[in-house]
């Protein structure tokens, strides 16, 4: 993994150690509020592809990923099994023939790193011939975004996209292929970039996340979250594990998938508190809450691993680091978003003003319940 983040491009996301999808989106959400308010020509398009996996030959991903260094014995043992699949298609209860296939296989791990190999030849291009087009890949899910100035160099770079396809045998999926724009000109432009059968969007939702949408859209999409963990917590309370394994389960199953996204998208409130009554009762039984003291699970639940709103603040405020102390483009961008004043309605800016008075509430609530606050503030 380590040897794979030293040659991957700094375009690419998917399956590398020390990067994920909020490295990819963040940048991009705190550039468009950026661009919207300050009434800046941006355009983007985003490509999606049908599978990739499966157009992806072994023998060719082989020798790539050999010229980049990976060990011969590796790609051997890779080409000798998965070289020679049988595959068969199966609907319902049926099957139909089988046939012979040489293709990647999803699921496995050098997979990722094939793919990864192979598009990092495309951001190397794209990054050569359009140093002022911002490229993102994550595996096969692939974006591109700029000002309207440069648009000759997003137009060159899309037509490297498409002879990049026909070379290596990937097919675009026009009908998810989305372009976006902030102001008219550039909504023009952005329309002109798509391939044939792919749409103009004024609501922008990448990888799961919120990047561009109305305030409403953005709730919606994390209210929706916060309602599909109610289900896993009810078969969690049910589960006949003690009470550190069940603690465990909300932790690594509930948590990450209700915090994904959450810096472009916040739930509500009362859905979050909701949820946090729905976390003590799947992991505390009747008798461990009439025993135990309610100041332990108070402290206990502070922790921003576990109560879904800590852990909902506390990856935003990550999220947020992460973006501006790794991309200078985030880093410009929060800066001059910081420095004005206005209300927002919508973006990353709205989301951490909306979140101020609960941290100010909750700092103040920890301080007291712990008793620090005589040390704190010795001249009380």
């Amino acid at each position: 993994m380590e040897w794979q983040g030293s040659v991957c491009p700094k375009q690419l996301f998917g399956g590398l150690r020390g990067r994920s999808a909020a490295d990819a989106e963040v940048p991009q959400a705190l550039w468009l509020e950026l661009c919207f308010r300050q009434n800046t020509p941006a355009l983007g398009v985003t490509y999606d592809r049908m599978k990739c996996f499966d157009l992806s030959r072994i023998p060719f991903a082989c020798a790539l990923v050999e010229r980049l260094g990976v060990d011969a014995s590796v790609t051997r043992d890779l080409l000798g099994p998965f070289g020679s699949q049988i595959r068969f298609f199966k609907v319902f209860a049926s099957c139909g023939p089988p046939f012979a296939s040489a293709s990647l296989l999803q699921g496995c791990p050098m997979s990722v790193l094939c793919c990864n190999a192979l598009f990092g030849i495309l951001a190397r291009r794209v990054a050569r011939i359009s140093p002022h087009v911002e490229v993102t890949f994550f595996v096969d899910d692939s974006k591109m975004r700029g000002f309207l100035r440069y648009v000759d160099e997003m137009a060159r770079a899309c037509e490297e996209f498409s002879l990049f396809d026909q070379l290596s045998g990937q097919r675009l999926n026009a009908s998810k292929c989305t372009a976006f724009g902030t102001t008219t000109a550039a909504r023009t432009a952005a329309r002109k970039l798509l391939p044939p059968g792919g749409q103009l969007v004024y609501h922008l939702l990448c990888l799961g996340f919120a990047v561009h949408s109305s305030k409403k859209g953005q709730q919606e999409l994390a209210n929706a979250r916060c309602q599909k963990q109610f289900l896993p917590l009810r078969r969690i309370a049910h589960l006949p594990f003690t009470k550190d394994e069940k603690l465990k389960q909300v932790t690594n199953v509930v948590i990450p998938a209700l915090t994904y996204g959450v810096l472009a998208s916040f739930p509500a409130w009362d859905l979050l508190m909701k949820l946090r009554s729905s976390v003590l009762n799947a992991v505390f039984s009747v008798t461990q809450k009439l025993r135990e003291p309610n100041v332990l699970i108070a402290v206990g639940f502070v922790q921003h691993r576990l109560d879904p709103s800590s852990a909902a603040v506390y990856q935003v405020f990550l999220q947020l680091r992460r973006a501006v102390f790794a991309c200078d483009l985030a880093r410009d961008a929060w800066n001059h978003v910081c420095d004005d004043t206005s209300v927002t309605k919508q973006g990353p800016l709205a989301v951490l003003r909306s979140l101020s008075a609960f941290c100010i509430v909750r700092l103040v609530g920890i301080v007291l319940g712990l008793g620090l606050v005589p040390k704190m503030f010795p001249f009380r």
